[in-house]
């Protein structure tokens, strides 16, 4: 009888420890031979009569086991076999990278990789393959650092862990869009462009407590408006972690008008103008849109100022400088006016004993607008007793509105009844058959300037002035008779300057009879002499007509 020749082997095992591991004893097989000796296909070990005689190894702990087999061949003979398997623990292990700070909208960006430092699997061998690592979750809303567990779960179930510290940086640099005006002095300053800051923990931080520094700026230049521009500003907050934040600056059109008024006044010494009057508010704007007051009218200038004493119209250049450095023109007229104001008065004779007032001697007086006025607007100077014979100048003074004053001077000659010299009645012929005239026909005051223009040099220099005599002479006169005009203008002044008394005019009488003989012939000259024999009036009347 020949013995069997089977056979059963087992390679010496080891297991790692784990609620997971496991331990087949078909896969610790090294050989298995029939009852002839010949080995059996792996194949077909599980359908080996192989059976354990002692426990299965405890794979939840450490250390050598063994394990007892029975296997029965295809002739019915038995054999043992011991498998002999190590229980070791796992060396699986995880380690986390350095505490990390990120921003809100990287942590859903976050993945283990960027936690993980290493992992080794349950053998020690590290492992690239971090999909089996699970990691607690980020909120990416909480201030300060937050712990994140890494978890690696080993081939057989054992779990290690890792914490690693993220820290979500809630500080941010909040901006808005701008529009600024451009201009040579347009400015613009980051502050203007932040709508709001905010620190690592979330809380509100002042703009000008903040680090935030200018990376690109705007081109506030007039050739750019319209143009957006982003300009880029980079912000450093408590943790010195930096982000850059753009904003959008846009420039726009300064709005900015300066309308000119057109002003007309009449000149004058008390004429008023002022810059302000050539300014139309309520059409001028500053570069905003706003109005233009005028508080302001310190920066409205203008190239000229208008003689308001002067007529004549003036074109004015009206400048404004806006807030942003753009030169706004405009332009006004300024209409000085001549003042229409007028004033006119008559001189005129009265008898002895008339009733005389101011206005009877007034022809016209108009305002600075050609309006008549009353007399209650002048001032009259000295007045007319009409109970004495004389001369009587009256000075009549009118200012208008604007301040111009016009003066005119009126002589009134208080006379009585003419009558004869010599035997107390009659009249004096007037020397060359012209009767008598009118003195009215005959007004005129003798000047230096018509003296000059109708008399030789040495006659041009008398000067009668109506506080010697009252003369009325014409250009007409003077030119056609000069030298005896020359010579009644000797007499008066004569008489005028001597202040005479009844013995001054006979003597005077006889030394100039050789004067008065001739102008007798060609003029009619009457003194009057009352009862006293005193010397009332000299009155010298032309007879235009005959001389």
């Amino acid at each position: 009888m020949t013995s069997s020749k089977a056979q059963l082997t087992f390679n010496p095992s080891e297991i790692v420890m784990g609620p997971d591991a496991s331990w087949n004893y078909l896969a610790h097989i090294a050989s298995v031979t029939d009852y002839d000796g010949n080995a059996i296909e792996s194949s077909a070990w599980g359908d080996l009569s192989i059976k354990n005689m002692t426990p299965l190894p405890d794979l939840a702990t450490a250390g050598v086991q063994n394990v007892t087999f029975t296997y029965t061949d295809n002739q019915g003979n038995k054999l043992t076999a011991t498998a002999v398997v190590k229980v070791v623990a796992s060396q699986a292990s995880i380690t986390a990278k350095a505490p990390q700070t990120v921003w809100p909208r990287e942590v859903g960006k976050l993945s283990v990789a960027d936690l993980v430092q290493q992992v080794t699997d349950a053998t020690g061998q590290v492992v690239t393959d971090v999909t089996n690592v699970a990691m607690t979750p980020i909120d990416k809303t909480q201030a300060g650092p937050q712990a994140i567990t890494l978890t690696y779960t080993d081939a057989v179930g054992n779990k290690v862990t890792a914490i690693a510290m993220v820290t979500v940086d809630l500080a941010e640099l909040k901006t808005a869009p701008v529009q600024l005006v451009a201009g040579p002095n347009a400015q613009w300053h980051y502050g203007m462009s932040v709508a709001g800051v905010t620190d690592s923990l979330g809380n509100p931080v002042e703009v000008d407590q903040a680090t935030i520094n200018v990376i690109s700026a705007p081109d506030l230049s007039p050739e750019l408006i319209g143009q957006p521009q982003t300009v880029i500003l980079a912000y450093v907050d408590d943790l010195g972690r930096t982000q850059q934040v753009s904003a959008v600056v846009t420039t726009t059109k300064s709005q900015a008008q300066l309308v000119g008024r057109d002003v007309t006044l009449i000149a004058g010494p008390a004429a008023d103008w002022t810059l302000s009057d050539s300014v139309d508010w309520s059409k001028s704007l500053m570069s905003d849109g706003q109005p233009l007051s005028e508080a302001d009218v310190s920066e409205v200038t203008a190239d000229l100022k208008p003689n308001l004493q002067v007529p004549g119209q003036y074109a004015l250049q009206l400048s404004y400088v806006d807030a942003v450095g753009n030169l706004i023109t405009g332009a006004a007229t300024v209409n000085v006016m001549a003042s229409q104001a007028a004033l006119q008065v008559k001189n005129s004779q009265i008898k002895v004993g008339s009733v005389w007032q101011a206005g009877d001697n007034l022809v016209q007086v108009t305002d600075q607008n050609g309006e008549s006025v009353g007399i209650d607007q002048l001032t009259v100077t000295k007045s007319v007793d009409t109970s004495v014979a004389g001369v009587y100048p009256v000075t009549y003074t009118y200012m208008d509105a604007v301040g111009n004053v016009l003066t005119e001077t009126a002589f009134i000659t208080v006379v009585e009844d003419p009558t004869d010299p010599g035997d107390g009645g009659g009249t004096t012929d007037p020397g060359d058959g012209g009767g008598t005239t009118d003195p009215a026909m005959a007004v005129a005051q003798l000047t230096p300037v018509m003296v000059a223009a109708r008399l030789t040099p040495a006659m041009a220099a008398v000067r009668l002035t109506p506080a010697m005599a009252v003369v009325q002479l014409t250009p007409a006169t003077v030119a056609a008779r000069p030298i005896q005009v020359m010579a009644v203008v000797q007499l008066i002044q004569a008489m005028a300057a001597a202040q005479l008394t009844p013995v001054k005019v006979m003597a005077l009488l006889t030394r100039v009879t050789g004067v008065i003989r001739p102008i007798l012939m060609i003029m009619s000259t009457r003194l009057i002499l009352i009862s006293n024999r005193s010397l009332m009036m000299v009155r010298p009347m032309l007879l235009i007509s005959q001389i």
